[in-house]
């Protein structure tokens, strides 16, 4: 038998062949649409986790009878919005665990270190409300792309922290303690004396902040 008289036998079947190419193709579609998907309702989900720290932080803010009333009132503020329905639809099916309780930043706030490292130690700037985030919705697996997640099979999602800081107001427990501090004070200077309120420093530069009261 010689090579050369050998014909090619042509394929009369091609039935098949365009199947896998859409199987691929559609894999390749419906992955990216769950991405997308999965990325929007986390950005949507962030936006809304947002919107509680600032209106956590606002209660927070203002000036109530003392400090304990402030802590109350935004933990409160917390709890209604957490626990209303329009944003438990969102929170209460599993794709979103959010905090419990809001995570109230003020000073000294060791545990927030992070947020105190460049402040005066006179002045801190930073008060407000933190929450933490996870998003379970983001954690998935998708043939040809991978898992989001890495390697590990114990990945409980994405967390992250999201937070608000609106300062916060003198309560009238401490302007009433500063008052009569300033007023003992006062007494104590006698007629026709005087006190430093403070040394000027060699930058010239002396900060004076009012203290609300």
């Amino acid at each position: 038998m010689k090579w050369s008289t050998l014909k090619p036998s042509k394929l009369k079947k091609q039935r098949g062949f365009i199947t896998l190419d859409y199987l691929f193709a559609m894999t390749l579609i419906l992955g990216l649409t769950v991405i997308l998907f999965s990325l929007a309702i986390t950005l949507t989900t962030v936006e809304i986790a947002q919107y509680m720290t600032f209106a956590t932080a606002r209660s927070y803010l203002g000036s109530h009878k003392d400090h304990e009333s402030q802590f109350d009132y935004a933990q409160r503020k917390y709890a209604q919005l957490r626990n209303n329905g329009v944003f438990s639809g969102v929170l209460d099916n599993g794709w979103f665990t959010l905090s419990k309780e809001a995570k109230i930043i003020d000073e000294p706030a060791k545990e927030a270190s992070q947020y105190t490292d460049h402040s005066p130690p006179d002045r801190q700037a930073f008060h407000g409300v933190q929450i933490t985030l996870t998003s379970h919705i983001l954690d998935f697996q998708i043939p040809f792309f991978g898992s989001t997640s890495g390697d590990s099979n114990d990945s409980d999602g994405f967390t992250t922290k999201v937070g608000s800081f609106l300062s916060r107001e003198v309560t009238q427990k401490q302007c009433d303690y500063f008052n009569s501090q300033r007023w003992q004070h006062i007494q104590q200077i006698g007629s026709g004396s005087y006190k430093e309120a403070g040394r000027y420093s060699r930058r010239g530069y002396q900060p004076v902040s009012d203290n609300g009261c």
